[in-house]
């Protein structure tokens, strides 16, 4: 079963009612954040900070998962966290995949894909592993 891509109606709705102080629906929607870098990593400088903003800040109704790769830029050592689980990033569900093990990195996907999320959010064009890949994924189901 593929996950239907929203009308650009649909995608207008949600963005137009996401800055009220209700819920969209009855239970909040998921939006799945794929990136390679994520707080704590810092090398990467501005685009790290954007989606820990974007990530933070997301208003009532929206819920954002994260999955990101499990080490900072130009680094062989993995960040001091948590990895190949869900942990939490202040109230944010944060996923940090070992991207060099496709095992561990498809069992990312499927954690991803478990949470259901309605708006698919990829970061980077320039890492495949994180945008072409699951989205290849999500649409063949």
């Amino acid at each position: 079963m593929s996950m239907p891509i929203p009308s650009r109606e649909a995608v207008a709705t949600l963005v137009n009612n996401a800055g009220r102080n209700e819920p969209l629906r009855s239970e909040a929607a998921c939006i799945a954040v794929f990136t390679s870098l994520f707080p704590p990593a810092f090398r990467g400088g501005g685009p790290i900070r954007s989606t820990e903003a974007l990530v933070v800040s997301s208003p009532t109704g929206l819920t954002p998962v994260v999955l990101a790769g499990d080490r900072d830029l130009g680094e062989v050592d993995p960040l001091p966290v948590e990895r190949n689980c869900w942990v939490k990033y202040g109230d944010v569900p944060v996923y940090y995949a070992s991207l060099k093990s496709p095992r561990k990195l498809f069992a990312a996907f499927a954690a991803v894909k478990k949470e259901k999320p309605a708006i698919l959010h990829f970061n980077s064009f320039f890492a495949p592993h994180l945008t072409i890949i699951p989205l290849m994924l999500w649409r063949l189901g």
